[in-house]
């Protein structure tokens, strides 16, 4: 059986419907209860039949500070953090006979959480550093139930921990709240490798010391160094060093002798490619006014690489930009790109949708932008008029249009404008062409948990990429 033939969940307020599940763990206040370690944490969690929620926080940095000031003490997340069981892990002294940064236990509490997360939980780099911010939902017995390394919103976290909840216990069905989402940088089942190719955010401090070191004068291999550190931090002058960086103010060329101007651009725009790229992997939203500085570029392949990035960092500040290049862009498949990047930059945005639909209603559109506006249109799906659009498609459209919608509603893990849109092509499987079985068949397993590496392959065939979402989907085999 498909998931479309199981019964649909009604999206509900969750606080009244947790409150009646075993083991509630509603804080007192308007705070999260954390627990002293580990292994009081799993106590209290098989008793009351519920889960470990672990957040990693250090201190210094502004995705950090965000979660451990804000998201942790968010009026829609309370209620729903509050039904499983907590701890935070910490390697920072903040003072206190109560931590002054996150109360209800010490500081040497959630130093040693943090040694044992390391150890048992987590994936420290060579230089046994780990990234943060992280959150990791654990069963009762420490099994690893999903994880989203850096910065997250309190819809995503409300998605992961109703989520994780109901991986540990199916037969309870928690429905998930209207407006929650699923983080794009999700991993189930697992955690992040902090590794030799992963970057960490920086604390402010080493944001100081990596940008004095810029403007000091470096040779070209430290410079890439300091840049490369500097890109998963979300601060004003990290950006702006990788703003400058991008725009070529500090590039040296390097190389030898008797390389003409050509061979000098050509290893330039190489460069900027290359740094396009990392910032699409690592950065946070923010990084979408560095990218937008090559968004104009003369050569094709960087302005791909800044339509992709922008893609990925999915920025609501960065829509005006977006839809600004494309009415200029004369390049098909940088079109394409576009309207992916409207996808998720735009998503919840009537002037997104409105673009990425005039394009699907098009008779005379280039097929190759309907199938990505298809695609894009899946973050959009909760809309009346996308869904009655998505019907047609379903019963008439092309193949590859069918393909991209189905693509487009996994990789937004759309499950509930997916249900009643599946139901009518999984009656017609013997009738429908490979591609399109094969869409539903991955769609299903990302809705019962799956990555979103699942659908890296069909998605590039059937949407033409030329260049691969690393962000969403991992690098490529081989």
């Amino acid at each position: 059986m498909g998931f479309w033939n199981t019964p649909m969940l009604t999206p509900l307020v969750l606080a009244p419907l947790l409150a009646f599940l075993p083991g509630t763990h509603t804080p007192e206040g308007p705070d999260i209860f954390w627990q002293p370690t580990l292994d009081a944490a799993y106590a209290a969690a098989q008793e009351g039949q519920t889960i470990v929620f672990l957040a990693v926080n250090m201190d210094g940095e502004s995705a950090n500070e965000e979660a451990a000031n804000k998201l942790y003490h968010d009026k829609d997340f309370l209620p729903v953090v509050g039904q499983v069981v907590s701890v935070v892990a910490s390697r920072f002294e903040h003072g206190g006979s109560t931590c002054k940064r996150f109360g209800t236990i010490t500081c040497a509490d959630h130093q040693d959480i943090d040694k044992k997360a390391r150890a048992n939980i987590l994936k420290p780099g060579l230089d046994g550093e780990v990234i943060a911010p992280q959150h990791v939902w654990l069963a009762a017995d420490g099994t690893v139930l999903l994880s989203v390394p850096y910065q997250v919103s309190t819809r995503e976290l409300i998605w992961c921990t109703v989520t994780a909840l109901n991986k540990a216990y199916p037969d309870k069905q928690v429905p998930m709240p209207q407006g929650a989402r699923a983080p794009r940088r999700l991993v189930m089942d697992g955690v992040t490798d902090s590794g030799a190719d992963s970057i960490r955010p920086l604390s402010e401090e080493e944001v100081e010391e990596a940008v004095k070191q810029l403007r000091s004068g470096v040779d070209w291999g430290e410079r890439a160094r300091l840049v490369t550190s500097l890109i998963a931090t979300d601060h004003p002058e990290a950006v702006e060093a990788v703003t400058k960086e991008l725009l070529g103010a500090n590039v040296r060329g390097g190389g030898g002798r008797g390389r003409g101007a050509e061979d000098l651009l050509g290893r330039l725009n190489d460069a900027k490619k290359a740094l396009l790229g990392r910032i699409g992997l690592y950065s946070p939203p923010a990084y979408w006014e560095a990218v937008a500085t090559q968004m104009d570029s003369d050569d094709p392949d960087v302005r791909m690489a800044a339509a992709v990035t922008m893609e990925q960092l999915g920025a609501k500040d960065s829509l005006k930009v977006i839809k600004g290049r494309l009415r200029k862009e004369e390049s098909l498949p940088i079109q394409a790109a576009l309207y992916r990047a409207q996808g998720t930059a735009g998503a919840g945005e009537s002037s997104a949708r409105g673009s990425l639909m005039s394009v699907v209603k098009k008779k005379k559109a280039e097929q190759v932008l309907k199938v990505n506006a298809y695609f894009a249109l899946g973050n959009h799906a909760n809309d009346k008029a996308v869904i009655k659009q998505m019907n047609v498609v379903a019963s008439e459209g092309h193949p590859l249009e069918r393909q991209a919608m189905i693509l487009g509603l996994a990789f937004a893990r759309n499950d509930a404008a997916a249900e009643s849109l599946f139901a009518g092509l999984g009656d017609q499987q013997d009738k429908l062409a490979p591609n399109t079985r094969k869409a539903l068949e991955l769609a299903q397993k990302v809705f019962e948990g799956g990555n979103l590496s699942l659908l890296a392959e069909l998605i590039e065939e059937v949407c033409g990429d030329t260049v691969r979402r690393e962000r969403f989907f991992g690098a490529a085999k081989g």
